[in-house]
This record gives structure tokens, sequence and C-alpha cells, in this order.
């Protein structure tokens, strides 16, 4: 809830600018006054500021439209346009577009090129989209395509490619993907992965999480690779999202390091997730600490683990107990590990109390130094 006292504050601040003769003030103050519904007296401040900075006047415009008020929007984004707003005139178009009026779309998009705004080849494909028009959508995407539009060559490549035309729409991508469009090289990576060809489409994922930020949605590509028994171009992947601090990349490609018994570069990508406490990185480390025979190391991390929550660290602290010939620590340890979750790996530790038999971790390569002993799966 908005504190009217502030509220009165603010308006007298800005008052006091506006009148000062500060653009801004003006702007804000309009604004302000138009969603108190006291339009007549935004509108003096607003008629002196929309010319004069045409800029935050395309904000205040999308703000009013985007809050619901679409009829003030409109009147301010005509007037803005009509002061030679060439954005303000691209917005009436698109919201012409929108509720289908095409002559009105027309008419601003017209008036926004004579303007000068840029991309008009651009806009116009969006608008006929909006209409529903698609062949008019190809060719404005076409015109933009010739004038070199990255975004119009993704959006003609997907359109053809759609339309069946593969070798033409991943040309167009291709050249988007390498004028650095983040998802036309997203997009590559998909189409090269159908058809097996996990080189190409590693490279464009490196690419995009390089230099798009998608760090996000390259790791789901990475998910997939791992579900599908890539394994090296999901560690390709996996190596590329760590590096760039994705905290799940991280623990994943440290699952994969630990499979193949690559324990000490595993410690090195677990060690910052698990002082972050994310989840299974705490329980890995110390899982990759005893293997490297770091056992006082591994001790502190699956305690943490523990604490956190985590069974299967509570009970490799009971088989490091055990080890050690502490039996109380070690069947507090086992007990803690079933209450979180561990319950099905109690069995083995009580028949070593019952037995005298040998207690495995979790996390313990097999014979065949290939896989896990469960660890994904061991909670019951």
């Amino acid at each position: 809830m908005v504190d009217r006292r502030q509220l009165a504050e603010a308006e007298s601040w800005l008052a006091l600018g506006a009148e000062a003769g500060h653009v801004e003030a003006m702007m804000h103050l309009g604004r302000l006054l138009l969603f108190r519904g006291d339009e007549e007296r935004a509108a003096p401040w607003l008629e002196r500021a929309v010319p004069e900075n045409h800029a935050l006047a395309v904000v205040m415009v999308q703000d009013l439209h985007s809050r619901g008020a679409a009829e003030e929007a409109e009147r301010w984004a005509r007037y803005a346009a009509e002061a030679g707003n060439a954005e303000a005139a691209a917005r009436l178009a698109e919201w012409a577009a929108e509720r289908g009026d095409r002559t009105d779309s027309e008419r601003w998009t017209d008036w926004a090129a004579r303007l000068g705004l840029g991309g008009v080849s651009l806009l116009r494909a969006g608008l006929a989209q909006h209409l529903g028009d698609r062949a008019g959508r190809k060719h404005w995407l076409e015109e933009a395509v010739h004038e070199g539009d990255l975004k119009a060559m993704e959006a003609l490549g997907s359109m053809l490619i759609d339309e069946g035309d593969n070798a033409s729409g991943e040309l167009l991508l291709t050249r988007a993907a390498e004028g650095g469009r983040t998802e036309s090289q997203l997009l590559l990576a998909g189409l090269t992965a159908l058809r097996d060809d996990h080189d190409a489409a590693t490279r464009w994922l490196e690419a995009a999480a390089r230099g798009g930020g998608a760090v996000r949605k390259v790791h789901g590509y990475a998910t997939a690779f791992t579900a599908g028994g890539h394994m090296q171009a999901a560690e390709r992947v996996l190596h590329v999202c760590a590096e760039l601090g994705d905290a799940q990349s991280r623990v994943e490609l440290a699952w994969i390091l630990l499979g193949r018994g690559d324990n000490g570069e595993a410690v090195r990508w677990l060690e910052e997730p698990a002082e972050q406490d994310f989840p299974d990185a705490g329980f890995m480390l110390g899982v990759a600490l005893e293997r490297v025979r770091r056992t006082n190391a591994a001790r502190r991390a699956y305690e943490r683990a523990a604490a956190a929550g985590d069974g299967r660290a509570a009970h490799n602290l009971g088989v490091l107990a055990d080890r050690g010939g502490d039996l109380l620590a070690a069947r507090r340890w086992f007990l803690e590990g079933a209450r979180r979750g561990a319950a099905c790996l109690c069995v083995l530790p009580g028949r070593r109390f019952v037995l005298g038999q040998g207690v495995r971790s979790i996390g313990h390569r097999s014979s065949h130094g290939d896989r896990w002993n469960g660890w994904r799966t061991s909670r019951c």
C-alpha cells in the first residue's frame, strides 16, 4: 500500500522541479497526476515535457499501457508521435495491429518511417504477424534480411524451416548466429543435435553460453545430452557453464568426473557449490575427498551436508566413525541417516554390528570402476 503522505511529499518535490523547468520532473509529475485521475492538472506538464524528451515519453506511454491505462497511453503516444517521436509512432502502429486495425497500423508505420525510425521493415513484419498476414510477414522479413537485419534472418530462417525448407532456413540461422544472435545459436544446436552432429551442437552451445549469457538454457541441452547417453557432449557443455559460474552445471560435471574416477578435478568443481549448500554438492564433495584420501576434509564436508539434511552424508559419517572404532558415534550417524531418508542403508550397518562385517560408504566405487553404488537413488 502506498503511503499517502509520501505520495504528497513526492508530488511537492516534483512540482518544485517542474516549475524550475526540469523536463524529467514535469514528466514524472504529469504521470503521477494521471494515475491519481487528475488529468486536468497533468495535461499542461505532459504537453511541455513529451516533445522535449522522446525516450522518457516512450517509457511513460509503455508504462501507462502495461498498467491498463490504454486510452491515456494512446493519447499521449499520439501527442508524442505528432511532435516527432518515431518510437511513439511505432508503439501506436503495434497497438493498432494488435486490435486488428490495419489502416491505422499502416498510417503510424508510415509516419514512423518518415521520422527516420530504423528497422521499419522488421516492424512491418511484426505488424503483419499481429494481423495474421503470413505472406506479408514473409515479404517484410525478406526485405529486412536484404537490409542486413540479424533478427530478421533469425525469424525468416525459423519460418523457412517450419515450411520444410531446412537448407535455406539453416543458412539464414547460421548468418544470424555468426552475427551473435543467441537464439539462432540455440536453434542451430538443436537442429544439429537432432542429426547426431554433437560436435557442431556443442560449438553452438558454447557460443551461446559465452557470448549471449544463455547459461541456463544451454544447461538444459547438457541435461538432454546426459539423458541420451551422449556423455562427451554433455561434459563439454557442462564445462563451459561451470566455468561461467553455474552451480548446477558444476555439480553435474562433478558427477561425470566422479563416475570415471577423476576425483581431484571433481573436488575443484564442488568446493564452491558445497560452500553455498547447493543440493548434492556437499555429499559429493565428501565422496571425492574420501577418494583422494583427504579424510578429515571429507568428514567436514559430510558434516555440513548432514546438517543441511542429507541422509547419505550422515550415513557416510557413520562409516567413517565405524572405521575409526567409535561405534557409538557410528550408530548415532547411521540412525540420523535413516531419519534423513537413507533408511535402506541401515541394513548393512545392522549386519555390521551383529555379524562384524564391513560397511561401505555411499559413493564407494564398484569393482568395475565405472559406476557409483547408487548414490542418486539411495534415499528410500
